[in-house]
């Protein structure tokens, strides 16, 4: 299992034009395989689109991208508005549940946490421990990048409100350890696409 995380950053004020492109392509794309998620930044970088899709691995990503050809309006046709774009191709955690639709949100945190080279696996084992198997309910998911931007972890979390987004981390926050593993962390706020499957 892989996952692809894509992230376009737009002109500003193209976002809304931007996401009904994308709305008008997805049913043909989504025949061919599922949007895990999509979301719009709110806080952090501005004007950035994020969608994940999940794939048994590389081949069969490759195969479904090779179909691209074959429909009308998609890829979305959003390139006139877009400043950059970048992929991460990513493996989940052994603890990451499935990406599967549910309603969790409204409010969504993406963070991207660069991690020292060769911490990967304690790491993991440091965030086994804290969530005992159980992780809390908004938590979305946890992957390590493969190809993109090196040493990434990244995890995603959704909120009811904005104010309920501390303690559904304490059980981490109350590891400092855990931070130690890492050079860097970065945090975005997000909310779903009306069409995100993560809602």
């Amino acid at each position: 299992m892989i996952v692809e995380m894509r992230t376009y950053n737009y002109r500003p004020g193209t976002v809304a034009l931007a996401l009904d492109r994308i709305a008008l392509g997805l049913p043909e794309r989504s025949r061919l395989s599922p949007l895990g998620g999509l979301w719009q930044t709110e806080y952090g970088r501005l004007h950035q689109i994020v969608h994940i899709w999940p794939y048994a691995g590389l081949g069969e990503r490759e195969a479904i991208r090779g179909r691209f050809a074959e429909l009308r309006n998609w890829p979305a046709r959003t390139g006139e508005w877009t400043e950059s774009a970048e992929t991460k191709i990513m493996h989940p955690a052994p603890f990451s549940p499935p990406l599967t639709p549910r309603r969790i949100g409204p409010i969504y945190e993406i963070r991207t946490d660069t991690f020292h080279s060769g911490k990967l696996n304690d790491i993991v084992a440091q965030w086994q421990r804290v969530f005992a198997g159980a992780p809390p309910s908004s938590f979305v998911g946890a992957w390590s990048t493969d190809l993109g931007p090196m040493s990434q972890w990244i995890h995603i979390w959704g909120y009811p409100a904005i104010d309920e987004r501390p303690a559904a981390l304490q059980q981490l926050d109350r590891e400092p350890a855990l931070a130690l593993s890492f050079l860097k962390q970065e945090v975005a706020i997000c909310r779903p696409a009306d069409f995100s499957p993560l809602q």
